[in-house]
């Protein structure tokens, strides 16, 4: 009888969100996706800044089940800038003797400055109150709005 050979499948991954141009806004939640073929336990996410050479800067790293996705809420202390994701399977979980790796593609997260000043008019009546909060809301909405479509 010939012997037979068995070929392990290739443990491979491949992040598909977010998208190249994707841009988030600091504070709100975005989910990372990411492909995965033959990985077992938990894989890693690390936040990566491109900086203005190109280069990588600092990383913030997250740990979690290799479910395929992860709802991230981008911190509001992270400075605007271009970012990738890093989602990867260490050598000593993944039992290989390298690391699995794999990054997004380039994307943009944004800071939102809101500023606003009332002059003193003198006593302001509670429906004037929610008609300035109103205001502000809707002021808001559309530089959000605006900072996404550019």
């Amino acid at each position: 009888m010939a012997p037979t050979t068995t070929i392990a499948p290739a443990k491979t991954i491949t992040v598909t969100s977010p998208e190249t141009g994707t841009k988030l806004v600091r504070g709100q939640k975005h989910t990372v996706r990411w492909q995965s073929t033959g990985l077992k336990g938990n894989v890693y996410l690390r936040v990566i800044k491109i900086d203005d050479n190109g280069s990588y800067g600092t990383a913030n790293k997250y740990t979690f089940a290799s479910t395929g996705e992860y709802l991230w809420t981008t911190e509001s202390n992270l400075p605007p800038g271009l970012y990738k994701i890093n989602v990867f399977s260490p050598k000593e979980e993944n039992g290989l003797g390298y690391d699995i790796s794999a990054f997004s593609n380039p994307f943009s997260i944004i800071g939102i400055t809101i500023s606003s000043s009332l002059k003193n008019i003198g006593t302001i009546t509670d429906e004037q109150k929610v008609a300035n909060i109103y205001a502000g809301i809707v002021a808001l909405a559309e530089k959000i709005k605006e900072a996404r479509s550019s």
